[in-house]
């Protein structure tokens, strides 16, 4: 199995970002990836944002921009997820790799070597972190292959893998609609099917990172 499709989530007055995404991925040659244009809250309406910001996930932050701004996020990630098994079916012998537009390739000569050698280590995977903040007081890092871990208390969605399966997008929409938000989302994902914890697994080390810049969420620099 090989990379079929790198979706970039953008917003579109962030050319900055768009920008050093290209050339980040350009480096790497990679040539399959395609923009999505990410949703801004201020698109949602009003009554969809009520109604998000009141449910399970509503203590998460006092700032209401910031929560409007967190769903807007969950809405476009399971928009990608959606528009990847639109385009390729749900008979999972397909993967694509997520990334919000702030992020940095750690070794681009070997990421595309990195990535198919972490979808290709089991069958039995459904979602691969490629870099992410870790809880450090529950961080036990339980290693199960190679340069690959058990994804435990991970923070983060800007660069993971998946199959194109209908159960992710389910289990994704069924998160959103309960009010839980992009890194929250798969987070809880995660920590609610620890039977299956060998399906959830993040990269060691790091093969992206995030960089510090200035968030739309925040509307901050972090």
């Amino acid at each position: 199995m090989e990379v079929t499709k790198y979706y970039v989530l953008n917003l579109p007055y962030r050319t900055d970002r768009k920008e050093a995404a290209t050339v980040e991925l350009e480096k790497a040659g990679v040539d399959n990836y395609e923009f999505l244009v990410s949703t801004h809250w201020k698109d949602l309406g009003q009554e969809e944002l009520d109604r998000l910001i009141n449910l399970e996930y509503r203590h998460v932050t006092k700032d209401m921009n910031a929560r409007y701004a967190l769903a807007a996020c969950g809405y476009t990630h399971l928009h990608a997820i959606k528009q990847f098994i639109d385009v390729y079916g749900t008979d999972g012998t397909q993967a694509c790799v997520i990334l919000e537009d702030d992020f940095t390739i750690v070794d681009h000569l070997k990421i595309k070597e990195q990535i198919n050698e972490a979808i290709n280590a089991t069958p039995d995977w459904d979602f691969i972190y490629l870099g992410g903040l870790r809880n450090a007081k529950e961080d036990k890092r339980e290693e199960y292959l190679p340069n690959l871990n058990i994804a435990i208390s991970v923070w983060n969605a800007h660069a993971y893998v998946i199959r194109n399966t209908q159960d992710i997008y389910d289990r994704t929409l069924d998160l959103y609609n309960r009010g839980f938000f992009a890194d929250r989302a798969f987070r809880k994902m995660i920590r609610d099917d620890k039977r299956n914890k060998q399906r959830y697994l993040i990269t060691c080390p790091y093969t992206i990172m995030q960089k510090r810049n200035f968030s739309d969420i925040n509307s901050c620099v972090r």
